[in-house]
């Protein structure tokens, strides 16, 4: 067994590299005559390993595969190790519950996952207890190599002597327990009462694991460290029990912050893999004039940002399945995004080899202003990441595809450096955005730059602020893009001139859909002194050229002089994309085709996102994923590989699932920061690419108004919103407007009626008013569809809804209007609506105390 290739491939740093110490005579003695041995080998010394060739054992039997163990360290005496090693696409057997998982290093593919045991494993005198003053000299060993160590200590330290924190400091109650086994510390555990429990309730969807009613504000507990020697990693969540038992708790919580290091409070605990992520819940950005009616600020507002991972009692007793099949994620889109979340979020399975490889890493912190460079989908606003501790279950691979190997499972990857490597792959996943490609230069010219993501737009702000603030040189914005606008904006907030920006918009699109916002975006850099051109085309000049040559419509020439040009034209698919798709054999037909199911003419390759179309034989070109919700298409990703991995998802006949189309239901947004300080947001039903004609029953409301802007809302046929159009010096609040598509305009308090009787001058200072923060609620979706259910399964609600039927095709619309209300008001289903609604109000009451409720009337 060569233990220099699992070195290579694995992190072995903490098991000793599997080899046994030297005596300390032998210490940093090295060979005087060449040898082929490593420095690490003879440091470490010999192997102190075993390795299992093949294990065999009856199904009925397997639960006592432990006892197998015993005996293999009776024959192999003076070995401290047994190793496992097994394929990637095997799910675990009752044995490896065992062992410990070595960590795959990144570039070295060994085909298999490693599994170890140390022999002290078998002791059956693990045990967790209190820490006492004796145990110090023992936890310092253990954490003598840890990051963060010296808050662990000192927390030890307040605990031994007052078992609380200072005064000064809160002065909360604190436990620190020890795990033991043959009279030595193995762990430790640190852990206060959790304080922050309504901030937890109001910011993370904790109750769909806990029910706060039956727990006590006391059986919360926050773990501040966790720390377990890697030998012992099978009894992490023995542990965890032992020390809510202890600790007289029946929750866990532990926030993980995006840089822990910087955060001494916490460290980084070696049982998060126990624990199951919270997804973040949507908050309601509630308006002002509410006064004392606002829910206080400790629910509203933290000191920082963190994912929250969770266990409690029952959680405790549910195993976790562990998902080994390596899975390689390719572009940090929305897309991708969306299917990492869904997959990390699984509360039931455990995906240890997740990666994802792009060029600049994931936008984890970067400046505001290059956020605001860049229109906004809104599918991840920037503090979503921190929510969603993606960091700490996901391989970040820092470089660009270059090509992609089929047979070998494998894409070559380029990183900043030129330097290539290997990363291999069980499932791959294409969901790299489309890009802004930067023409050849047009014979002059020293700079050309295009803004693709938050980096790039970081990287050529710093460029501006330092050199082009300096010099009068003629910048060139090409492109009849929203990005082209955000642009210009950013070159006028960073101090460009005005006179010294040219917008270039190419004929045949414009990227607002309404002509009213169009015409006041331009007249405002007019105004700012940009010169706008409008209809012209970038050609290629011939000869000396002395400038940037465009062509109009009419084959006039204009020879405009700059000495940069910003390309955010159309995007397309990128060269090395290209290139690497097409060497692979891979179906590509102006864009990579793909099934139903997101498959590609390979089985083992997914792919995503606008730059795939449909397969011709669904005869739908015109529903490409570029017109939906990147969120909700990375979502519907999500779901079909879960019904491949998942052993205990319900199996999906792939025959048939393949033949239909997914539905995409989530609205497509746009939001910008335009020129001028104009804040520009979008809400549009997904584009399917057909036209039905129904417009003229479709009602249009719009205000404008000097205070707040542009307001434009459009209810469609259904009486439902459909569109929302908002261009405003005041910033919108983006989650809020979203949560107003697909309402029924009688859910926004009779909207149509009171806009035709004058009653709303201003639809912007409408939906600011206290009654509207019901419908902003992450859970008002939940109401919605309870009341529906009520109306439909109790049996006057089925009754109801054959006399609604009947009397619409038998009589004239008012007069059945009369006689169902007349009916409603007699029946059980308006008591039971409204039970619902006073029951959403008193549960959500800690979001929601601006609204009367019969208990407080």
């Amino acid at each position: 067994m060569d233990l220099s290739v699992l070195d290579k491939c694995f992190d072995l740093e903490p098991f000793h590299h599997l080899r046994k110490a030297l005596p300390e005579h032998l210490k940093g003695t090295l060979p005087t005559e060449p040898s082929q041995t490593t420095p690490t080998e003879v440091l470490m010394g010999p192997s102190n390993a075993i390795c299992i060739q093949m294990f065999c054992l009856d199904e009925q039997y397997e639960m006592r595969s432990v006892d197998f163990l015993v005996q293999v360290f009776t024959l192999f005496v003076g070995y401290d190790f047994l190793i496992l090693l097994q394929p990637y696409n095997l799910p675990e057997f009752p044995l490896l519950s065992y062992f410990s998982r070595a960590t795959p290093a990144v570039g070295f593919n060994l085909g298999q996952e490693l599994y170890i045991f140390h022999k002290c494993a078998l002791l059956q005198s693990f045990s967790v207890r209190y820490a006492t003053s004796a145990d110090v000299t023992g936890v310092e060993n253990l954490i003598k190599d840890l990051e963060g160590q010296e808050g662990l200590l000192c927390d030890l330290k307040k605990y031994l002597h007052a078992s609380r924190d200072p005064i000064q400091e809160g002065a909360c109650p604190l436990c620190v327990l020890v795990g033991v086994c043959a009279e030595q510390v193995v762990g430790v555990a640190i852990v206060r009462t959790e304080e922050d429990i309504d901030y937890i309730r109001a910011h993370y969807n904790i109750e769909d694991f806990v029910y706060f009613d039956y727990h006590h504000p006391l059986e919360h507990s926050h773990l501040h460290h966790f720390v377990l020697n890697p030998v012992f990693s099978m009894h992490s969540k023995f542990f965890l029990k032992e020390l809510m038992r202890l600790t007289h708790t029946d929750c866990v919580y532990y926030p993980l912050l995006l840089d822990q290091s910087k955060h001494r409070p916490h460290t980084v605990i070696s049982a998060l893999s126990e624990m199951v992520p919270i997804r973040p819940r949507r908050q309601i950005e509630y308006p002002g004039g509410l006064g004392n009616h606002t829910p206080p600020s400790s629910r509203l507002n933290h000191r920082e940002t963190f994912a929250l991972y969770h266990t409690n009692r029952k959680l405790s007793f549910e195993p976790k399945i562990s998902i080994n099949a390596r899975l390689v994620v390719v572009g940090a889109s929305d897309t991708s995004v969306s299917l990492l979340e869904g997959l990390v979020f699984c509360p039931h399975l455990k995906f240890n080899n997740l990666t994802l490889v792009s060029t600049d890493g994931m936008p984890w912190a970067l400046e505001d202003d290059a956020y605001r460079s860049l229109p906004h989908s809104c599918c991840y606003m920037p503090h979503m990441y921190s929510l969603l501790g993606l960091h700490a279950r996901v391989n970040v691979v820092k470089a660009t595809v270059v090509s992609i190997d089929r047979s070998q499972k494998c894409i070559i990857v380029e990183d900043s450096g030129g330097d290539q490597s290997a990363v291999y792959y069980d499932f791959l996943f294409l969901l790299m955005g489309a890009q802004y490609t930067v023409p050849q230069k047009p014979n002059n010219f020293c700079r050309v730059f295009s803004v693709n993501n938050e980096y790039e737009a970081s990287h050529f702000l710093s460029w501006v602020q330092t050199e082009l603030c300096r010099s009068p040189e003629k910048v060139v914005v090409y492109g009849a893009t929203l990005t082209s606008f955000t642009v210009v904006q950013a070159l006028l907030s960073a101090g460009v001139s005005g006179h010294q920006v040219h917008l270039v918009l190419p004929p045949g699109h414009t990227p607002f859909k309404n002509p009213t916002v169009e015409e006041r975006v331009i007249r405002v850099l007019v105004e700012m002194g940009v010169t706008v051109h409008h209809g012209y085309t970038l050609i290629q000049g011939k000869g000396e050229v002395t400038g940037l040559l465009l062509e109009a419509a009419d084959g006039s020439l204009l020879n405009l002089p700059c000495e940069t040009l910003v390309c955010v034209d159309r995007k397309k698919v990128a060269q090395r994309g290209f290139k690497a798709i097409n060497d692979a054999c891979l179906v590509f037909d102006e864009r990579l085709v793909i099934s139903a199911t997101n498959h590609t003419n390979d089985p083992c390759i997914f792919a995503a996102g606008p730059v795939t179309k449909f397969s011709r034989r669904y005869r739908a070109d015109s529903r490409s994923h570029a017109n939906f919700n990147s969120k909700e298409v990375g979502k519907k990703l999500a779901a079909v590989v879960l019904s491949e991995l998942d052993p205990l998802a319900v199996p999906v006949d792939h025959c048939t699932h393949d033949l239909l189309l997914p539905n995409f239901n989530s609205p497509v947004v746009q939001y910008a920061l335009l020129p001028g300080g104009l804040w520009y947001l979008h809400i549009e039903k997904p584009n399917f690419g057909e036209q039905l004609d129904d417009a003229g029953k479709d009602q249009v409301f719009i205000t404008d108004t000097a205070a707040n802007g542009y307001f434009r809302l459009h209810i469609n046929q259904y009486s439902q919103v459909e569109t929302i159009t908002i261009l405003s010096s005041m910033k919108p609040e983006v989650g809020n407007f979203q949560c107003l598509y697909g309402l029924h305009e009688k859910y926004l308090n009779n909207l149509a009626s009171r806009f035709v009787e004058g009653l709303i001058p201003d639809l912007s200072s409408y939906f600011h008013e206290p009654w509207v923060c019901a419908l902003m609620h992450d859970r008002f979706g939940d109401l919605v569809d309870e009341m529906r259910e009520q109306t439909t399964s109790s049996l006057d609600g089925a009754m109801y809804k054959e006399q609604v039927q009947k009397t619409l095709e038998d009589q004239d619309l008012h007069k059945a209007r009369s006689m169902l209300v007349a009916r409603f008001d007699t029946s059980t289903i308006k008591t039971r609506i409204r039970t619902c609604l006073f029951n959403f109000l008193h549960y959500n009451f800690y979001h929601l105390p601006m609204y009367a409720r019969p208990d407080i009337i």
